[in-house]
């Protein structure tokens, strides 16, 4: 028995909702999962994710892929200038795209189907900037969302970590934090900062957070691209909804 993939639209914003196996045959409520980037994450590795569903090692869980208009804009959470001449400033519209989640998307999916609505069972997670602004949807975004996925989060970006350092967040949050080794080694530009700051923010974390309830992983000779983060989409998901 297999999932199921589903196409929807909010406004402008297309959407790709995944269902897992049970849904079809069952009447009860499930976890969600809102994820960066359309389905890029968990397209590709929907049948892994079964395995571990069929095994009993994963709750099954509902994801929504949400497709971002302009990933440069709506993934930053504040202004800051371009970090090269081939791309326009960051313009940090990332409040109004995690409100959007939360006030359109997130009552759209908890009418239509059968979720699980409390913070508990609701989770976020991205890559890259993907992951940068599911950091500041844990600190600011609270009241809907209690489960971060955070992939190669890039925490480059300018006073992000002095946020991070200041900022209260929930202490019984569950969270999954991954960087690659290699991960901004080849770049000439604050990206080179990524490991290092990924790594002060596990060290905040860590005092933040319950040690019961965060996983770190620093993948070896890993950079940063997308086979690396759909293989972490996995283990992610397995750390934030064990069975």
């Amino acid at each position: 028995m297999e999932g199921k993939l589903v196409e929807a639209h909010i406004q402008t914003r297309s959407l790709s909702i995944y269902m897992p196996p049970s849904y079809n045959n069952s009447v009860r409520n499930y976890p969600v999962i809102y994820v960066q980037d359309g389905g890029s994450l968990f397209h590709s590795v929907l049948s892994e994710l079964e395995e571990l569903f069929s095994f009993g090692l994963v709750e099954e869980v509902m994801i929504v892929g949400i497709e971002p208009m302009d990933r440069l804009d709506e993934y930053t959470p504040w202004f800051s200038p371009s970090i090269s001449s081939a791309f326009p400033p960051f313009k940090g519209e990332g409040r109004e795209y995690l409100t959007f989640i939360s006030q359109n998307i997130k009552p759209y999916i908890d009418r239509h189907f059968r979720t699980k609505t409390d913070r508990q069972h609701t989770g976020m997670m991205g890559a890259s900037l993907g992951g940068l602004i599911s950091v500041y949807a844990m600190y600011e975004f609270a009241d809907y969302f209690s489960k971060f996925g955070i992939i190669s989060p890039s925490l480059w970006y300018p006073n992000i970590l002095s946020f991070v350092q200041k900022n209260k967040v929930g202490k019984e949050n569950r969270v999954f934090l991954y960087v690659g080794e290699e991960e901004g080694k080849r770049k000439n530009n604050i990206q080179r900062e990524m490991v290092n700051n990924v790594l002060v923010a596990n060290k905040i974390f860590l005092r933040k957070l319950s040690k019961d309830n965060y996983q770190f992983v620093l993948g070896k000779n890993a950079d940063h691209q997308k086979k690396y983060f759909v293989h972490q989409f996995l283990n992610g998901v397995k750390w934030l909804y064990p069975k």
